[in-house]
């Protein structure tokens, strides 16, 4: 009776750590900024993860077909170009920090986006009231 709880509970232990190190390892994608992706070399056929700011002026939408086209800068003022064809976030604007996810065609400089995430702007945290 005693073995077979050990082994039943051994079993269990083993099926829930496994599920465990599976999710994390399929959810857990690292993203790159910007400077971080032009300096590494990309494989092609594999889909990145990449943040930034968009650049001021460079939002180019056609909204009657959902396509948006724009810069995104890093750190050191350096830029990859994107592509997104979908819904757009409403908070997607002119110097707000977005995450993209797609494949990156090193040639063009240029980032095919399956997802678009707009970070929320900072107006959104709360103040700090300072105490004397």
């Amino acid at each position: 009776m005693k073995k077979k709880y050990i082994i039943s509970s051994l079993l269990i232990c083993l099926v829930v750590l496994y599920l465990i190190f599976t999710g994390f390892k399929s959810e857990g994608v690292y993203y790159l900024n910007v400077d971080e992706l032009l300096a590494k070399n990309v494989d092609l056929n594999k889909d990145v993860r990449v943040s930034g700011i968009v650049e001021r002026g460079t939002i180019k939408r056609v909204d009657a077909e959902k396509k948006l086209y724009f810069n995104l800068i890093g750190e050191k003022g350096k830029y990859i170009e994107v592509f997104y064809e979908g819904i757009i976030p409403d908070a997607f604007k002119d110097d707000v920090g977005v995450i993209v996810e797609g494949s990156y065609n090193r040639d063009k400089n240029l980032l095919n986006a399956e997802v678009l995430l707009a970070k929320c702007p900072s107006k959104y945290e709360s103040k700090i009231e300072k105490t004397k």
